[in-house]
């Protein structure tokens, strides 16, 4: 099989659909995806949404940093320590809907 023969299967491609959620996960809204258009295609609904979703991201990296520290700490019980593993856990499962791979993101 040719590369102009994928390249002319693949132009008959339709992508599934042009709309995706926000990416801020404490917003319901869209964005809409115009492959004519040019530039970085929206990952957000609006500015507004962009930015809380960088406050909310910074927020929660800053208390992860936190609770590290804390677990560092060699006078923590093990009871205590318990805690702050279990906190630390949920603060990295939160921020997994916080993905950082894109500059546009941050």
């Amino acid at each position: 099989m040719s590369a102009a023969y994928d390249l002319d299967e693949l132009s008959g491609l339709t992508p599934h659909t042009t709309r995706a959620r926000c990416m801020n996960p404490e917003c319901q809204e869209s964005c809409t995806f115009n492959p004519d258009t040019g530039g970085q295609k929206p990952l957000f609904c609006s500015a507004k949404c962009r930015v809380a979703f960088g406050t909310q991201r910074r927020k929660l990296l800053d208390e992860l940093a936190q609770v590290d520290q804390l677990l560092a700490d060699s006078s923590v019980s093990k009871a205590k320590a318990r805690q702050i593993v279990k906190l630390q856990t949920h603060l990295r499962w939160l921020l997994e809907r916080y993905p950082s791979d894109r500059a546009s993101i941050d």
